[in-house]
């Protein structure tokens, strides 16, 4: 837009869902919460799979809420494409999977002599530990030491959500092992912590899993999103910005009110006879996309791996965007 170029980038206005989880409903999330993050995230993670790309770091914290609650996969630091591999041992320690983890150990062959050690398998597994890590707070193994840790997910058995959820002191907020949750939502996080690759499903089997056929299509239109995230998201998009370098406006202005205003005073500095497409400005501007409601961060064909990013003070987008920066 006349002289500046312009990076737009869509705000996750209701920042990561493990913040939301700690911070505004410690221990509110319910099943049906749940599995629309579960399911939203999956569709993310069939689009990077369909594609042959590894995340390597998905977590609670990269699962980001834009403010009418949909979820966007965040943080593509750690993407590769699967054709290229890596024997990189990267990502967050205890979302990585058993097949990375062993060869980490001290019997293990040396890493220079592996050519490839990452699979979509991986990012299977760290939906699963997610899945915990969501139910329950924490993911599995929190205490445990770094060797002792590659250790346990390598060579013991694979955690279940029953067994964390009674093995926490949260756990007698519960009825019963499993915290009431149903033998449908315990099986998809046990079939995706399956210690053998080769037996994970795929992210798109998943998506068929029985417990995700009743997952609410529209977060927003439940009680604590309609609530607590609502207040949450609305807080969000209202940032004090700059007016000059090192001058703050006082007050706080809304941001959306903000990006319009500058997007016209650029386009008056280049001459004022050149507007931008009016689905551009809906970008900048955050207009809803009544298509976005149902939809997962990725549904379109375009790379959906542009943009969103956590925290408060910034610009919410449209519909393509889903990550803080493009794979690398």
């Amino acid at each position: 837009v006349g002289r500046y170029a312009w990076l737009i980038m869509e705000l996750a206005a209701g920042g990561s869902v493990m913040d939301f989880r700690e911070h505004i409903a410690p221990r509110q999330l319910k099943e049906k919460h749940l599995t629309a993050i579960l399911q939203q995230t999956l569709r993310a993670v069939t689009y990077l799979h369909s594609h042959r790309i590894v995340h390597r770091d998905i977590k609670g914290q990269n699962l980001l809420l834009t403010a009418r609650a949909v979820v966007k996969l965040a943080d593509f630091g750690l993407a590769m494409s699967e054709e290229d591999g890596s024997s990189d041992l990267c990502g967050s320690a205890h979302w990585m999977s058993p097949d990375v983890w062993v060869h980490a150990l001290d019997d293990a062959p040396p890493l220079r002599e592996v050519q490839n050690i990452w699979s979509t398998a991986a990012d299977i597994w760290a939906i699963g530990i997610t899945a915990i890590e969501l139910t329950v707070g924490q993911p599995p193994h929190w205490a445990l030491g770094a060797k002792e840790l590659r250790e346990r997910i390598a060579g013991g058995p694979p955690p279940t959500l029953e067994d964390e959820m009674t093995s926490l002191a949260a756990a007698k907020e519960w009825s019963k092992p499993g915290g009431g949750f149903s033998k449908a939502y315990c099986d998809l996080v046990r079939q995706c912590l399956s210690q053998d690759p080769a037996a994970r499903p795929s992210a798109a089997a998943l998506l068929e899993h029985q417990a995700l056929s009743r997952a609410p299509a529209d977060l927003l239109q439940t009680p604590l999103f309609s609530g607590a995230f609502r207040k949450r998201a609305e807080a969000n998009m209202r940032t004090p910005v700059r007016k000059k370098e090192g001058e703050r406006v006082e007050g706080s202005l809304d941001t959306m009110q903000w990006a319009e205003d500058k997007v016209k005073s650029a386009n008056e500095e280049a001459g004022g006879d050149t507007a931008l497409r009016e689905e551009t400005l809906g970008l900048l501007l955050g207009k809803p996309q009544e298509e976005e409601r149902a939809s997962s961060a990725v549904e379109d064909e375009r790379m959906p791996l542009l943009g969103a990013q956590a925290g408060s003070g910034q610009q919410e987008g449209g519909e393509e965007g889903c990550c803080n920066c493009s794979i690398m």
